[in-house]
């Protein structure tokens, strides 16, 4: 069954691979090997995920503001240029189907 969930303004169909029984417009993406299915009215009007999103995406990291987090992100195959690299803290990339992003964290101390 699928099921759209929303996190923080961010509307994700819940099975992205049951994502063609639901008429909603979007973009299949992957988070650290996970397939999602990000829909077009939670992204900006230029179709850019944000740094803050992706870490929502990502099942297997602490939630954003948890205490000596910090969060890494890698990605490939973006609609933007460059097509892959680094996306920071407060920072956007344009996705398209298919784009990969990898999340890493580490404790600060």
């Amino acid at each position: 069954m699928t099921r759209e969930i929303q996190r923080k303004g961010l509307k994700v169909v819940q099975d992205a691979k049951d994502v063609e029984s639901v008429d909603v417009k979007g973009y299949s993406i992957v988070v650290t090997g996970t397939p999602k299915f990000v829909t077009l009215d939670s992204l900006s009007q230029q179709h850019e995920i944000t740094f803050e999103q992706v870490v929502e995406l990502d099942d297997r990291s602490p939630p954003l503001g948890t205490p000596d987090i910090v969060y890494f992100i890698s990605y490939v195959n973006a609609a933007g240029r460059p097509a892959s690299g680094a996306l920071l803290e407060g920072e956007k990339v344009k996705i398209q189907d298919g784009t990969e992003f990898t999340v890493r964290y580490d404790n600060r101390s």
